[in-house]
């Protein structure tokens, strides 16, 4: 009797345990499909922020070449007025206490939003480039200052020629004074030729880029050479009356593109 009745609980006590574990089994489990699925939406989550700080990067990059485009345009026109840029912030940088799927959104919208409209933005920036370049450029090669000082004694255009009563177009205008007055580049260039040039005598010509040359004749004495570069002010010889001329004078020429026009149009008031 007392081995059959031994028999009859450990039965019991097996059904028990069994009955137990399942229901342990039946409770851990969920929870155990709980953690995986949040462990795996972490997981998603710590990628997509990492593709946002790959893409903030990226906008880092953006800002550098816009200030780059900002310094540039400063450069060309220092008297412009043009508004700062915000302050670039590093990509690695979190907001405390903000949740990750809230940065995850605020970056993407900023990434998104400031790479669309710097995609729009850099080329006109670039076509403002070029055009400050250019107007620096022609700024550069147009007269600063007068080739020289004295009497202006002959505009530009038709006139009697002073060796006879014929009517001549003067291609340039005479500035005299006495001899051995200075006479100066009116901008910056190099000298394409200095020497002497059949009835202008003694010449200087001046290459200062973008089509535009200007020619001072009747030196008496050449202070450049060919192949100098020369800045607005810089003395390149003195007045004189070599050539054919009636007297010491500054003959001055500014040509476009190899057609003389009227100095007085572009040379500064005095």
């Amino acid at each position: 009797m007392s081995s059959a009745g031994d028999g009859r609980s450990l039965t019991g006590l097996r059904g028990t345990l069994v009955a137990l574990l399942c229901l342990a089994l039946v409770v851990a489990l969920p929870r155990a499909l709980t953690f995986g699925q949040v462990a795996d939406e972490n997981t998603q989550l710590k990628e997509r922020l990492d593709e946002m700080d790959s893409r903030m990067e990226e906008v880092e990059q953006a800002l550098l070449r816009l200030r780059a485009y900002e310094a540039h345009l400063r450069s060309l026109t220092p008297d412009g007025e043009h508004g700062p840029l915000p302050p670039a912030h590093s990509s690695s940088a979190r907001s405390e206490g903000v949740p990750s799927t809230v940065r995850a959104e605020g970056l993407s919208a900023r990434a998104d939003t400031f790479l669309r409209l710097f995609s729009e933005l850099e080329p006109s920036l670039n076509d403002k480039l070029v055009m400050a370049e250019e107007l620096s450029a022609l700024e550069s090669a147009l007269p600063s200052v007068w080739p020289a000082s004295g009497e202006l004694t002959s505009p530009f255009g038709w006139r009697r020629s002073p060796f006879g009563t014929r009517w001549r177009f003067h291609s340039g205008v005479d500035i005299a004074r006495r001899r051995g007055v200075p006479i100066v580049a009116v901008a910056a260039g190099t000298v394409a030729s200095a020497g002497w040039d059949g009835g202008f005598g003694k010449a200087v010509v001046i290459d200062h880029g973008l089509g535009i040359s200007s020619i001072y004749a009747h030196c008496h004495r050449l202070d450049v050479a060919v192949g100098d570069e020369v800045e607005p002010g810089q003395r390149l010889g003195s007045m004189g009356s070599t050539g054919r001329t009636t007297g010491p004078h500054l003959h001055f020429e500014l040509h476009f593109d190899g057609v003389p026009v009227d100095p007085l149009d572009y040379l500064p008031a005095r």
